[in-house]
């Protein structure tokens, strides 16, 4: 083997979680992870239980009954994880694009064209004329287009996820080539952003500045393209791997730094036989909007319940208050009269300075 392949085989071994190359026929697939490998191809769907207890930071699934909650599974091509992978943790944070039958539906605000998406051989139709990504394995669905726009970032819950159980998976030229039409698309989007927003009147433009949030997040598309390679494949633009160990430390300390995300979570498999058709992605977020929507209601709900509770409390400790004072004010009930005007009369009676007046 030439020196230079065996280099990229010792280099996939040690840093990466895929293959380098598919020509490397002598590298064995027998890991045992606890998340799915980057570039692999998953079915995952919501589960709801897990997802209301991380978004609501409590035990509460029960009283939401998840069960009746629909929810289909998807597939999709891994291509982030985020955080420093450990093998305790409960969870993985991933970023999954779907993968569809048949090209994908352009958004309804325009921004999304059905051409953002790529063919995985053996289909090979595009509007484009996009050469086809081929997997180390075909899927076993017929005219599947893996999604260049459209992803999702959830939560991976740990399972044990064994590289011999690996049923579709992009290795690192493929990989590559995909991230280049991701790149070619993104600024396809950003044009038409610009188109867009150029058709808007001028009083709508100003209007929209006017009620923007705070640190100008107006929730509307950024029209510059992110200069990051791991997710749009500009290798040109992409900042030299080999940076200073302070870079690197810094980078390190923001991911163990991150706060919490409110990603919903998933399960997933490689099992690819689960599902004989691919469901339209836009299924995923109405499922995921009802289960956000049903936790927002029962937020609402406790937030009443916790102030009746304090008011019916600072009501009782009112009344309590009252009762002490009301008693205090009145007569003990083991003082006989008798002995109480007994007493006055003494009191009136023995003035020692009466004779000095």
């Amino acid at each position: 083997m030439p020196e230079l392949d065996r280099l990229s085989v010792v280099s996939g071994q040690t840093y990466s979680d895929i293959s380098i190359d598919y020509r490397h026929t002598d590298e064995v697939w027998d890991r045992v992870i606890r998340s799915p490998r980057i570039y692999s191809i998953v079915i995952f769907s919501i589960n709801p239980t897990s997802t209301f207890d991380s978004l609501l930071g409590e035990d509460v699934s029960e009283s939401l009954n998840p069960g009746r909650l629909p929810c289909r599974p998807y597939v999709g091509f891994v291509q982030q994880k985020f955080g420093l992978p450990l093998r305790d943790d409960p969870y993985t944070d991933c970023r999954v694009y779907f993968i569809t039958q048949g090209l994908p539906s352009p958004s309804t605000d325009g921004l999304r064209e059905s051409s953002m998406c790529v063919p995985i051989w053996p289909t090979t139709e595009h509007p484009s004329g996009r050469k086809p990504i081929r997997l180390r394995e075909p899927l076993p669905w017929d005219h599947c287009y893996l999604h260049s726009m459209l992803y999702v970032d959830v939560r991976v819950l740990s399972a044990d996820f064994e590289d011999a159980k690996i049923n579709g998976v992009m290795l690192f030229p493929e990989a590559m080539h995909h991230m280049e039409f991701q790149h070619e698309d993104q600024v396809k989007k950003s044009a038409l952003w610009k188109e867009r927003a150029l058709a808007i009147p001028q009083t709508l433009v100003e209007s929209v500045h006017s009620f923007q949030k705070p640190g100008g997040d107006d929730g509307l598309p950024n029209p510059t393209p992110p200069p990051a390679a791991a997710e749009y494949g500009d290798l040109d633009d992409a900042p030299s791997i080999h940076g200073s160990r302070e870079e690197i430390g810094n980078l390190l300390l923001g991911i163990m730094g991150a706060e919490p995300s409110d990603y919903v979570t998933v399960d997933a498999t490689y099992d690819l036989s689960t599902i004989s058709s691919l469901p339209d992605p836009e299924d995923f977020f109405e499922e995921e909007k009802a289960i956000r929507n049903l936790a927002r209601e029962f937020m609402e709900r406790k937030v009443v319940l916790e102030a009746e509770e304090e008011a019916g409390w600072a009501r009782e400790m009112k009344e309590e208050q009252e009762r002490i004072l009301a008693a205090n004010s009145q007569p003990s009930v083991n003082t006989p009269p008798e002995l109480e005007q007994k007493t006055l009369t003494e009191e009136k009676s023995f003035q020692p300075f009466a004779s000095f007046d």
